[in-house]
């Protein structure tokens, strides 16, 4: 892991340093739709979440360039199950630095497709949950008697894949639509990965 992120820090470095020779600096931000995959008990849960941070493009040729970005990512699942009239509601949401590692490739004019490698370091992952019976909130008197439903901490570290196409309206501004799979486990105890797709848009000030 270590390894990885000085890796990242790197090609970061590498680019601030090479603004005379092209790079390009901006701001990018996204939506995004969440989820799990794998041998999971959490299969059911999705949501929605955002992106937002820099974003820095290498140009290697007039066809291909290095991309890497670090984003605050934000995600948040929820799923809900009833049963003899008691629903329980789940919601997880977790706080990310998300830092992508892609390469752009341009095929024609404003069209491009983009892969990569992603690292994700955890900040933070809460769960909540609520009770009710026949509409009635019954979260306290179930915890009264001793109940609760514990979630295990996420590991720290989270990598995967991200792969997409996007689309440059002009010089300054790009559009692009990405999925991303995670391909480490999330917990200790189960196969639990990530499942992403994003919606967003790059803005080059520089």
């Amino acid at each position: 892991m270590n390894n990885l992120i000085k890796i990242a820090m790197m090609a970061l470095a590498l680019a601030s340093f090479s603004m005379a020779e092209g790079v390009s600096l901006g701001g990018h931000v996204s939506g995004a739709y969440s989820a799990f995959w794998g041998d999971s008990d959490v299969e059911d849960f999705w949501g929605l979440g955002f992106n937002a941070g820099v974003a820095l493009y290498l140009p290697f040729t007039p066809s291909i360039g290095f991309n890497p970005e670090v984003t605050f990512g934000y995600r948040s699942e929820s799923d809900e199950e009833t049963e003899e009239g008691l629903k329980i509601t789940g919601d997880l949401s977790q706080m990310n630095i998300d830092i992508p590692l892609l390469f752009r490739f341009n095929v024609v004019s404003g069209l491009f497709f983009e892969a990569g490698p992603f690292m994700s370091l955890v900040l933070s992952d809460d769960f909540d949950y609520t009770m009710e019976y026949d509409g009635e909130d019954v979260t306290d008197e179930y915890e009264a008697e001793g109940g609760e439903f514990k979630w295990p901490d996420q590991k720290f570290f989270e990598m995967g894949i991200l792969a997409g196409v996007g689309y440059s309206i002009t010089q300054k501004i790009d559009i692009d639509a990405r999925f991303g799979l995670g391909l480490t486990k999330l917990y200790d105890d189960g196969d639990e990965k990530s499942f992403m797709f994003h919606l967003g848009g790059t803005f080059w000030f520089m």
